[in-house]
This record gives C-alpha cells, structure tokens and sequence, in this order.
C-alpha cells in the first residue's frame, strides 16, 4: 500500500535481524548462516507486534536464516511474500567468522588496530572490503526506489549493509562505519523523496523490554 497516494517518496524501515546464540557468545558470523536464539524468537515477535499497524507493500531480507526467520516473523502473520536478496547479506569476515572478539584480537592485533582507526582500510584475510558492501547495498536500495515509488518497504537485514546505505545518506561513507550502531531489531526508518534522504530514526529498540534488549557489542 502506498503510504502517500500523492506522493513518488518511499519510507524504508530497516531492521537489524534478531539475536542469534553467536551474537550472545560474541562470535563473528558474517556469511556463515546462523539461527535465531531463544530471546531471538522473541525478539522477533516484540518487532512484529511493534510493526503490527505498518502497511508494507513488500518485505526484503537477506537470504541468510537469520534475516529470513527475522523478517518471517513480520511478513508470515499478513501474507507478504518475502524476497530474499544476497545483496542484502552482512558482510564477509572471511577467517574471523567462528572467532570470538577475543580471539580475533589475539590472533590479528594489527589488522584490529587498523579496522578500530580505519574501517574503510580494513579487509578480514578472505573477506570483503566495506567498499564492496557498499556498492551491493547501494545498488539494491535504489532498485528498491524505481520499483516501489510512493510506498512503504520492510528490509530486514544485516549491520554492515544497512550502514552503508544510512551513512550515504548522510554523505558519509565506509570511514564512518563505527558513527553508528546497531542492536537486534533496531529499527531505523527513511523517507527517500527522489535525490532527497530524511532519515527518521536510527537503532529504535522500544518495542524491546529489559529482558529482550542487549548491549551494544563490536562486531
């Protein structure tokens, strides 16, 4: 449903998927495809019911179960279809995936330094640069905006591609990777009018009680 019949702007709500058991531990998933946890699934529900009176014409999520199993919470209940896209996945960490941030700062201290200091400088061994999320992330956002001009999208995804997209917004790009960040099922909202990006809220988690919510964790 058209959020605004007289309008070509899109409101795009982004969600960051909901908790996984390597989330808890602190260990770097990147492509590896995890699950929800527990408080995941409830966490999820919490996003649904919070989301319950937003018409959505279209749901997209990442093909990774976390997104998926996420974004079904909030599709399944109103008969969306939910398009699963790669593009949407989070970035790849290449040998990190597995590793606690412990580990990872044991066994790779130089390149943790460089990734804290330069995060647009910093590329995991076998993994993806930011520059190359940014340009999948980008590409399928403005896909998004020529498809469903004057409605309203649920992308439900990752924390290293959202952030490409709301850092361009804000005319900022990969150096600026820690200025935001993001919880499990935050929330963030923008209105793209044509070349224009106003963005709402970044990181909402109010539909989350004190049992569900968690600490901000570098991942």
């Amino acid at each position: 449903m058209p959020h605004n019949a007289t309008s070509t702007a899109v409101r795009m709500i982004f969600v960051r998927h909901a908790q996984t058991e390597w989330n808890r531990l602190g260990r770097y998933q990147g492509c590896i495809d995890t699950h929800l946890s527990q408080v995941g699934r409830a966490q999820a529900s919490a996003l649904a019911e919070r989301l319950r009176e937003t018409e959505f014409a279209a749901v997209y999520s990442s093909h990774m179960a976390r997104a998926v199993e996420t974004a079904e919470a909030v599709a399944g209940p109103r008969g969306l279809p939910l398009v699963q896209d790669r593009a949407l996945a989070e970035v790849c960490h290449g040998k990190w995936e597995g590793l606690t941030v412990d580990e990872v700062e044991e066994r790779f201290p130089e390149l943790v330094a460089i990734r804290r200091r330069s995060p647009e400088r910093a590329v995991e061994p076998e993994g993806e640069s930011l520059f190359q999320v940014r340009d999948r992330a980008l590409n399928i956002f403005a896909e998004l905006l020529q498809r469903h001009e004057g409605e309203s999208l649920l992308m439900v995804g990752h924390d290293a591609p959202t952030k490409m997209i709301l850092l361009d917004a804000l005319g900022l790009g990969p150096e600026s990777f820690w200025k935001l960040r993001f919880t499990s099922t935050g929330v963030s909202e923008m209105i793209a009018d044509g070349p224009e990006r106003r963005i709402i809220r970044i990181n909402d988690i109010s539909h989350l009680g004190p049992d569900l919510s968690e600490p901000l964790r570098v991942l």
